[in-house]
């Protein structure tokens, strides 16, 4: 038994030619910018871009790109961007190039308390609500808050080569070959 099966759509890409989507075959040279028309013909429609209102207070779920208009925020911003783009290693060019932009989207668009919870130990949630109060312009609270909340040093090598492990109710000295 055999049947053709005739699957009609409304959708036409007519606008996706070849030399629209050239964007994506090309990022090394373009630098990773894809054109709105590049995306709009692969994609379907026009990308609708959602303006976040930029305004105080910020908490820690404002983002990385909503405290850009803070001085704290582009040195917060350009400091978490720097050493997140340190862990890009690829010989690729093109995907670097990609993995850099796909970084740089990420961070600059999680929240405060989602870069805490995914720093490793390295941003404490305290850390992050000193952050927002530094953005809202409350410098010494805001201070005190991430001086308060820095993580402690639990793995330290000492001069010695030894590791050190502090826990919780006791110090104790682990030799490590």
């Amino acid at each position: 038994m055999r049947e053709t099966v005739v699957l009609q759509s409304t959708f036409e890409r007519k606008h996706a030619t070849p030399d629209v989507l050239a964007d994506y075959t090309h990022l090394a040279s373009n630098k990773g910018e894809i054109s709105e028309q590049a995306f709009a013909a692969l994609y379907g429609s026009a990308y609708e871009q959602v303006k976040r209102a930029n305004k105080r207070p910020y908490t820690i779920n404002s983002t990385l790109n909503d405290l850009r208009g803070t001085l704290f925020g582009k040195l917060l911003r350009k400091a978490m961007l720097g050493s997140a783009l340190k862990t890009v290693a690829d010989d690729e060019p093109e995907r670097r190039l990609v993995a850099r932009k796909m970084i740089e989207q990420t961070v600059s668009n999680m929240p405060l308390r989602g870069l805490a919870a995914s720093s490793g130990g390295t941003l404490t949630r305290g850390m992050v609500e000193g952050f927002a109060m530094l953005a809202n312009g409350q410098l010494l609270r805001g201070c005190r808050k991430v001086l308060r909340s820095l993580p402690s040093k639990k793995n330290h090598v000492s001069q010695h080569g030894e590791r050190r492990l502090a826990s919780s109710y006791e110090e104790c000295e682990v030799n490590v070959p």
